[in-house]
C-alpha cells in the first residue's frame, strides 16, 4: 500500500513511463531505501516469514501446472539417480511436495533451489533435496528432465529476466524443458484481478505481470 501511495506522484515525475529500474521506483520513495525491494525485504525477517506463509497460502485448491503437464510421460525411463526437477526459486519447496504427492512411485532426483536464508525454513518433504543457489549465477545442475520457476520473472523487469532465462538455457540437454509457471494477461480485454496485480508489480518492484505477446518476445530474447 505505501508504494501504492507513491506511484501516482513518481509517475508524473518520471513521464507516466514504466518503471524498469529496480534502484529507482515507487518502492525506494515509499520505503526511504536506496535498495531493490527483495534486499530490503531480505532484511525484515518477520515479514519474509509472513511473505512466505502468503504465498504457501494463496494458490490452495487452484489448478496447478500438474494439472496441465503430463509429467508422466516426460519422466517416462527415469532412475534413481535422474535428475527430474530443479525448481529454481521453488521457496519453501511446496512444487516439490506437490510433484512427490502426485507421482510418488516416478524414481529420480528433485531438488529445490534458493537463497541459503530460505531453505532453512523449507517444508519437510521425503526425497526432496535442497541446494542454496542464486539465480544470478549459471545453473549448476546440468541435464535436468524439468527446469521449474513459479512467479520469478514477474518479479524483475526485462533486462533482468532474460539474465535469469540465459543462466538456465546453458544447463538444459536435448530432453529438457523450462517450465515458467506464471500469470499470462490476455493481448486485450485483462480482468480486474490481472491489472490490480500488474499495479503492484510496477510500484513494488519496477516489473509487470506480462501479456502472451510480452511472454513470446522476452523468451525469444532469453534464448536468442
Amino acid at each position: 500500500m505505501p508504494c501504492l501511495q507513491e506511484i501516482p506522484d513518481f509517475l508524473s515525475a518520471t513521464g507516466y513511463t514504466n518503471p524498469t529500474n529496480v534502484l529507482h521506483s515507487a518502492f525506494q520513495i515509499a520505503h526511504k531505501t536506496d535498495k531493490p525491494a527483495y534486499v530490503w525485504a531480505i532484511e525484515q525477517p518477520k515479514l519474509m516469514a509472513d511473505f512466505n506463509l502468503w504465498m504457501t497460502e494463496q494458490h490452495l485448491g487452484s489448478r496447478t501446472w500438474l494439472d496441465v503437464f503430463d509429467f508422466s510421460s516426460h519422466a517416462q525411463g527415469s532412475s534413481a539417480d535422474t535428475l527430474l526437477l530443479v525448481d529454481i526459486g521453488g521457496g519453501l519447496g511446496q512444487q516439490c511436495a506437490l510433484l512427490k504427492k502426485k507421482h510418488a512411485k516416478i524414481p529420480g532426483r528433485v531438488v529445490l533451489q534458493d537463497q541459503p536464508f530460505v531453505l532453512p525454513h523449507a517444508i519437510s518433504v521425503d526425497g526432496m533435496e535442497t541446494q542454496a543457489h542464486d539465480f544470478w549465477t549459471e545453473q549448476p545442475l546440468k541435464g535436468s528432465r524439468i527446469y521449474y520457476m513459479r512467479n520469478v520473472l514477474e518479479d524483475y523487469p526485462d533486462e533482468k529476466a532474460e539474465e535469469i532465462i540465459k543462466n538456465i538455457i546453458p544447463a538444459m540437454s536435448s530432453s529438457s524443458v523450462f517450465i515458467i509457471d506464471e500469470m499470462i494477461i490476455p493481448n486485450t480485454g485483462a480482468n480486474p484481478r490481472s491489472t490490480l496485480q500488474d499495479l503492484t508489480m510496477m510500484s513494488t518492484l519496477a516489473s509487470a505481470e506480462r501479456t502472451e505477446r510480452q511472454w513470446d518476445e522476452l523468451l525469444e530474447r532469453g534464448r536468442a
